[in-house]
């Protein structure tokens, strides 16, 4: 295993809170413990390239798709407006993140009367199997949605 070059954690926590992303959600994303991640980013621990690699990436994709919690257009938490039809929706349905694929949903969903957290939701259609690629894609948007929920229930995260 090859080390990043040293100050490289410095480096990533400059790139995370200048995208405003939490340590927490990173660590979830990237697969690793927020405890590690802050003694990587303290210069505790010379990372390994590959775990560069995976904390960067997660950065990446959390600045370019930042986490929308219950982003359906006029929810504030107590009633929902459609986007489409400008209907109210489900008043007691909060979304945090959905990913579809060909034949799968996984959502990041709180129901008001019934959770106390957020859980996370995953649909595969019994129409037929998924193909192996799809299949991949399910279990990798089931991984990141279970981190994020945990993120968002207050609990650490390790994929």
């Amino acid at each position: 295993m090859k080390t990043a070059t040293r100050g490289t954690g410095t480096h990533l926590k400059a790139l995370r809170t200048s995208s405003g992303v939490s340590q927490p959600l990173v660590a979830a994303m990237a697969g690793t413990s927020t405890a590690f991640l802050a003694k990587v980013e303290d210069g505790l621990f010379d990372p390994t390239r590959s775990y560069v690699a995976k904390v960067t990436e997660a950065i990446v994709k959390l600045m370019q798709d930042p986490p929308r919690p219950c982003p359906v257009l006029g929810c504030d938490n107590t009633k929902h407006i459609d986007g489409m039809d400008g209907r109210t929706g489900i008043p007691v349905l909060h979304h945090a993140d959905e990913k579809r694929g060909d034949g799968w949903i996984v959502a990041v969903e709180r129901f008001d009367e019934q959770d106390h957290e957020w859980l996370v939701y995953a649909e595969v259609s019994d129409d037929r199997a998924l193909a192996p690629a799809d299949f991949m894609a399910f279990t990798a948007a089931y991984q990141e949605a279970s981190a994020y929920a945990a993120v968002l229930n207050g609990r650490g995260a390790v994929i």
